[in-house]
């Protein structure tokens, strides 16, 4: 059969487009061959082998400009994976669709690769592969440092060359900043075209790909797995990457390395070709190769020659209009070098890197800015032409492991910030650098230790005496923050129509504590005190009224004579006085305004001679140091708000329990629309108001039994069919209210482990629970109360009457003979609960719960009678 009469890949049934159903289908229609099974890894193996089936001469297939509004069909079909155009899917069926795609994408990624790595090992070349998958995460600003690329890298070149880092990083973020957002961008804009919603899931497989926080990037990241050649470059906001290059000689980076059989990535200090900072007297040339990078060639400047190698001036000229021009000069050379014409290398404007002398220097119209790293003080960076040792052991270390003479300023800071047994570990966390390293300049700090203290002096200012500082110098440097400060006070001022001490004290609590010598008791406030605690006498914690109550109702106030006013006044002075005769609750629920006449006394006798300003900046400290009145103030408040947040947690993982559903949102203020739609409602709610959990009265106490039920899951969320919401909604058309507080009691099975329930007979009232006769295990350890110990003997007696309702018609309506069958049904089941009971330590609620019993067990026996 000649090649010609053969059909066509596209015209037999064995064609398929390469997204996720296609790839199904076609898997489905090829059998894996038999020779295969039983091999590890088979499965994979001939997954790759049809995806190269499906996806063979696709590059030049001619259909690279065929698109529907910016978008391949492929695409269309590859985002619309198990969309249906009759029904919307379920959040289970999107995620498992996202899965789906994600697979795909990776499993192509990964055959990509592999042909790659073979590629380069056949023909001993290297080969990079940059992709970005045009999708992002939703609600992510499309910046450069946002996004990040799949990159193919070959580990062999990053062991050997490590002066080609730098490049690679150079590569990926030109690709990120200058050719993936601005398509990023269209991806959107064409996206948004389609009417295409926000999904609530990234796009881009994510596995192996968490991005770092680590404020010091390092050039090359380690990639997903030890053995593996894929990584992840995330993107760099603009202009990041050559500040970092131009900062210093030394730049982290991971490399790889063999160690036991095995590929490890540890990170090493990689040292850049060029350096920056000395401007040498003499401007001397550089040999350069000619470089073609993004289509621009680099011009060639021969080492002692004033020609062009290879580009002509109309070729430079044009280059120079595509890129910014930077001129790099070097220091080698002879003498004679100096009698030839200044020539310039152009670069393209973020590739700093070339193949030049450890020592030189470059220059641009835009000149580079140099930024500290985080973890050098300014007094260390601002004169960095003199580097002082930090001792000699250090030094030797430092040299025998590479690290550049700037690593001296680090273990000076560290001394000067920490103590010397923190030293190893914020050498590791803030150079990140390998353990075994910070051990041993560690160890060679701590032995130039002595040595160093001739040298690093400690500030004055951290031991302050009285006369700790020249006046007229201290006047000179603090007037710059005064007047600052008293600037944006007078503008507050103008702009708020207020007082400019109003705005001095939010900046200081030193005036503070001269303005509250000076206040004065005002009638409102003293109106205030004396109507809280008339109105809330005698009234429970969730009937009280807040001072927002108090305000409202300020007719009282308006309608007092200036004599009433000003008796008021002078009772609320009496009260104020007492408060001040005796001394604070130092207690763990004390608060500040208990405190502060204390502090005041402190004042006055151990800080008499000293400025007022110095004990407020001490109470200051105290506070931010989270001390004593931070937390004796905020006790109470942060176990109310921890309550509230448990119960919202709580009642939303039920809620996506119930309804398989992780993006299910509880609203409080909504119950009956979330009933509508979801087709649950809520039981167990056990607070006598149902609202917001922030808006939630009646103490503490309240609150944690809300909470102990929803984590006994006493009160959770459950299904209900169809009939019963539509009742519901006719109910509530009709005027009624349906709020869970209101919902009817439902029986609860409390933990066996704990708890012997006794069951309820068939004529038992519906409204009696299980809860109502159960008893929770007491502990055994306790002594035998007895009370108790007499009620048992009463249970011995009766043990049927248990079963019966405490209300007395309906004991007395039921007849012997029910009494006598219900009674051998139980006995077993009191025998077994009787000893647990009798070795108990009873508390409030089972004392009356208990009673309870006792007074059934008497009518029932006045039934059998």
């Amino acid at each position: 059969m000649s090649k010609s009469s053969l059909p066509h890949w596209k015209a037999t049934l064995l064609h398929r487009s390469p997204t996720v159903n296609g790839f199904d289908e076609f898997k489905a229609l090829i059998q894996r061959p038999q020779v295969l099974n039983g091999i590890a890894g088979c499965e994979e193996r001939w997954e790759s082998v049809l995806l190269s089936l499906l996806m063979h001469g696709l590059h030049n297939d001619g259909s690279h400009l065929d698109h529907n509004n910016s978008f391949y069909q492929l695409t269309l079909d590859h985002y619309r994976t198990g969309v249906s155009k009759t029904q919307s899917s379920l959040m289970q069926e999107k995620i498992g669709n996202w899965r789906s795609r994600t697979l795909h994408t990776e499993r192509i990624l990964h055959c990509i690769f592999d042909l790659c790595t073979v590629l380069d090992r056949l023909t001993g070349g290297s080969t990079i592969v940059l992709h970005h998958p045009g999708a992002t995460s939703p609600n992510v600003n499309i910046a450069p440092q946002t996004l990040k690329a799949n990159v193919y890298i070959n580990p062999k070149v990053l062991e050997e060359h490590h002066e080609l880092h730098a490049v690679v990083a150079q590569i990926t973020q030109i690709f990120l900043s200058d050719y993936a957002t601005p398509l990023t961008n269209a991806f959107a804009d064409t996206r948004t075209r389609h009417k295409w919603g926000n999904s609530t899931m990234a796009q881009t497989p994510t596995k192996g790909k968490a991005r770092t926080e680590d404020p010091i990037m390092p050039l090359i990241p380690c990639p997903i797995v030890p053995t593996s050649a894929h990584f992840i470059f995330p993107g760099c906001p603009a202009g990041s990457l050559e500040r970092l290059l131009s900062s210093s000689d030394y730049v982290l980076s991971h490399a790889p390395s063999f160690d036991n059989d095995t590929i490890t990535w540890k990170p090493h200090q990689i040292g850049l070709m060029q350096g920056r900072r000395d401007v040498p007297s003499i401007q001397r040339h550089v040999t350069t190769a000619a470089v073609g990078v993004g289509g621009v060639r680099v011009k060639g400047v021969c080492k002692g020659t004033s020609t062009a190698m290879t580009d002509t001036d109309d070729e430079s000229s044009k280059s120079s209009q595509l890129s910014r021009t930077i001129t790099v000069y070097s220091t080698s050379g002879s003498e004679s070098d100096s009698q030839c014409p200044h020539s310039r290398t152009r670069y393209p404007p973020i590739t700093p890197i070339s193949a030049l002398p450890s020592k030189g220097i470059f220059s641009s119209t835009v000149s580079p800015t140099w930024t500290p790293p985080r973890f050098i003080i300014e007094p260390l960076y601002a004169d960095m032409s003199a580097i002082t040792p930090f001792g000699d052991a250090t030094e030797a270390v430092l040299e025998n492991l590479g690290y550049p003479d700037t690593f001296h300023n680090i273990c000076i800071s560290i001394c000067q910030n920490y103590l010397a047994k923190r030293w190893v570990t914020i050498l590791q966390q803030d150079t990140n650098i390998s353990l075994d390293h910070a051990d041993a300049i560690g160890q060679a700090m701590l032995k130039d230790r002595n040595s160093l203290n001739l040298r690093i002096s400690i500030p004055s200012t951290a031991f302050p005496t009285s006369r700790s500082h020249n006046p007229r110098r201290f006047i000179a440097r603090t007037r710059g923050p005064y007047i600052k400060v008293s600037k944006e006070a007078t503008d507050l001022a103008c702009k708020f129509k207020q007082p400019c001490r109003h705005y001095l004290e939010r900046f200081t609590l030193g005036s503070v504590v001269h303005h509250r010598k000076r206040n004065k008791t005002s009638a409102w406030h003293a109106f205030m005190h004396f109507q809280g605690i008339r109105t809330n006498a005698n009234k429970d914690m969730h009937e009280k009224s807040n001072i927002a109550d108090f305000v409202k109702e300020a007719t009282e106030y308006h309608q007092l004579t200036a004599e009433q006013r000003t008796k008021l006044i002078l009772n609320f002075d009496e009260v104020k006085k007492g408060a001040q005769d005796r001394p604070p609750n130092i207690t763990a629920r004390s608060r500040a305004a208990e405190c502060a006449r204390s502090f005041q006394y402190v004042k006055e006798e151990l800080y008499l001679r000293k400025d007022v300003a110095q004990l407020a900046t001490d109470f200051e400290s105290t506070i931010l140091a989270n001390g004593l009145v931070l937390n004796s103030a905020t006790n109470h408040r942060e176990h109310v708000a921890n309550a509230k947040a448990a119960i919202r947690t709580g009642l939303h993982l039920s809620l996506c329990k119930v309804t398989n559903n992780p993006s299910a949102s509880m609203e409080f203020t909504k119950y009956e629309k979330l009933v509508s739609t979801y087709f649950v409602k809520l039981v167990g709610w056990n607070h006598p108001q149902w609202a917001n959990p922030s808006d939630l009265k009646g103490g503490i106490d309240s609150l944690e039994s809300v909470v102990e039920a929803i984590r006994l899951h006493h009160c959770h969320f459950v299904v209900i069919d169809q009939e019963e919401v539509k009742e519901r909604a006719r109910r509530i058309k009709n005027g009624e209210t349906l709020t869970p507080e209101l919902e009817p009691p439902v029986p609860l099975e409390p933990p066996p482990s704990n708890t012997v329930a006794l069951p309820t007979p068939a004529h038992t009232p519906p409204h009696v629970t299980t809860a109502d006769i159960s008893y929770p295990v007491p502990d055994v350890n306790d002594m035998v109360d007895t009370e108790l110990r007499a009620l048992d003997q009463v249970m011995l007696t009766c043990p049927g009457s248990l079963a019966l309702h405490s209300d007395t018609q309906t004991a007395l309506e039921t007849n012997s003979s029910q009494a006598h069958t219900i009674t051998p049904m139980l006995t077993p089941l009191i025998d077994e609960v009787t000893p647990a009971l009798t070795l108990g330590k009873r508390t409030a609620a089972d004392s009356q719960m208990l009673s309870k019993a006792h007074r059934e067990s008497s009518v029932g026996a006045g039934v059998e009678e």
